[in-house]
């Protein structure tokens, strides 16, 4: 029904004399910078078609990547939320259990069962805050994600992570070579292509770089060398990027990069995948597994004592 209604609304701004390009940029939180520019380029080249094309087949393209990135972090996030849940039902119903159980046998307990014990006692009035607090930061979070102080803060954190930043810089730099290919490909200046793919880069760094890029491009500098200044884009990158503009095929190297680091990218995940399961799996029997040796070791002490 939404699509509808934006649709209708961009089908009546054409029909009162207004240019495609124009129409959909009155809706920019359904059709992103990156589809207009390349319509608006399209339709001054007279090759709209082709424009369309070019943009639902790098729509599909990051789709894609995105997705098999979600994939792989899906599972390690589902394990952790079930371990939690787990240790949290074990605490509130079945440590009470044994409490009493350990009472009547009398004498004090070991100290892994004890710390288990105490646990369940601060739990009903450690769960009450902790939803509000959770509940909290995810209302924040959805206000704030995408605020310049919050991606400036957060996003060179992100690169800096243990494996998954690297992840994320590859998913950046990958992103960033596939919509600039896009857009040059279909005819959008090179400056608006800068300013279009930095906002649509998805990470702060790449944006904040890309606008010293383009500052530099403005003043007569080159693409490539602006680029390499830059760490956060590798060097394969840049030195394509170079060869690109020295032989006037800047979008087909750019498409070529951006083809090798999406298969860099479904490497990654699928060796993320391939290392984090069994580590999760590890884990969670081994959260599980204290907690019920913890909960035995009393029962294990009285039978000892019942032989000796």
């Amino acid at each position: 029904r939404a699509m509808r209604e934006v649709l209708s609304d961009v089908a009546a701004q054409v029909e009162q004399g207004a240019s495609f390009s124009a129409s959909l940029k009155r809706h920019p939180k359904v059709f992103p910078p990156l589809m207009t520019s390349m319509v608006e380029a399209g339709e001054l080249g007279g090759f709209l078609d082709r424009a369309l094309t070019a943009s639902a087949e790098n729509f599909e393209k990051t789709l894609k990547l995105q997705n098999e990135v979600k994939a792989a972090l899906t599972y390690p996030i589902v394990v952790l939320i079930i371990a939690v849940l787990a240790v949290t039902a074990m605490l509130l119903f079945i440590v009470p259990v044994f409490e009493n159980m350990f009472a009547d046998f009398g004498g004090s307990l070991p100290a892994p069962t004890q710390f288990l014990v105490d646990l369940s006692h601060v739990m009903p009035f450690i769960l009450p805050p902790l939803a509000v607090v959770i509940v909290a930061l995810v209302v924040w979070w959805r206000a704030k994600r995408n605020t310049v102080g919050y991606r400036s803060a957060v996003d060179p954190i992100k690169l800096k992570l243990p494996v998954f930043g690297k992840l994320f810089r590859l998913l950046a730099v990958a992103r960033f070579a596939r919509n600039f290919a896009t857009l040059l490909g279909t005819g959008v200046p090179m400056l608006q292509s800068l300013q279009v793919v930095g906002e649509t880069a998805g990470n702060y760094e790449v944006e904040r770089a890309l606008q010293e890029v383009q500052e530099d491009v403005r003043k007569g500098g080159q693409l490539g060398a602006g680029l390499a200044r830059h760490p956060i884009f590798p060097e394969m990158l840049t030195q394509m990027v170079a060869i690109g503009e020295e032989s006037g095929s800047a979008d087909a190297m750019l498409a070529k990069a951006a083809d090798f680091y999406d298969g860099e990218v479904e490497t990654m995940t699928k060796q993320l995948s391939a290392i984090l399961e069994p580590v999760m799996i590890v884990l969670l029997a081994g959260l599980l597994g204290f907690m019920i040796v913890a909960l035995y070791l009393p029962m294990f002490s009285i039978f000892n004592e019942i032989r000796g």
